[in-house]
């Protein structure tokens, strides 16, 4: 079962799931109500709950949700996973830094800080660059005060670009 909840910010698509998972399902509920967010925000915001149930994905299902990550990466301003499951929280860890968004796992007690989370405004902070002149490398830093370094891959704390750059 996939269930819309419906007490969240327009910028914000909450499903709660339940149960055996189907392909229909994520068809028929999940991608509409992601594409009428995506429809009204260039980004949104994923709060994703499964808890206190047994969860099992279709093939069908699995294959729909690789499809929404495919054509949806980079949609995704920010995902919350709240979960009891524990081969979902290990994957969502293991694979979560290669999301473009912010990626965070809560246990099943944290319901409240999710929610919370996942509506807060994004830290503001600046873009630092270096050029490194011997090699044409250009190190781009973001830099912000609130945001919580010790959450961030990092993979994802700094962007290195190469160019063929010149400096005189």
């Amino acid at each position: 079962m996939i269930e819309v909840l419906r007490d969240l910010p327009d910028n914000v698509l909450g499903v709660r799931v339940a149960g055996e998972i189907s392909g229909d399902e994520y068809r028929e509920v999940l991608v509409p109500a992601l594409e009428a967010k995506l429809a009204q925000h260039p980004r949104v915001r994923l709060l994703y709950v499964t808890l206190g149930e047994r969860l099992e994905y279709s093939a069908g299902a699995a294959w729909e949700d690789t499809k929404v990550g495919m054509f949806h990466l980079t949609a995704f301003e920010r995902v919350a996973v709240v979960t009891d499951v524990d081969w979902m929280e290990k994957t969502v860890k293991a694979f979560g830094f290669a999301m473009p968004g912010e990626v965070r796992v809560f246990d099943e007690d944290e319901l409240q800080a999710a929610r919370e989370w996942i509506c807060e405004p994004l830290p503001t902070g600046e873009l630092s660059f270096e050029i490194l002149e011997e090699s044409g490398i250009l190190i781009l830093r973001p830099h912000a005060e609130d945001l919580d370094h010790d959450l961030l891959n990092p993979l994802t704390t700094t962007v290195l670009v190469i160019f063929g750059i010149t400096c005189s």
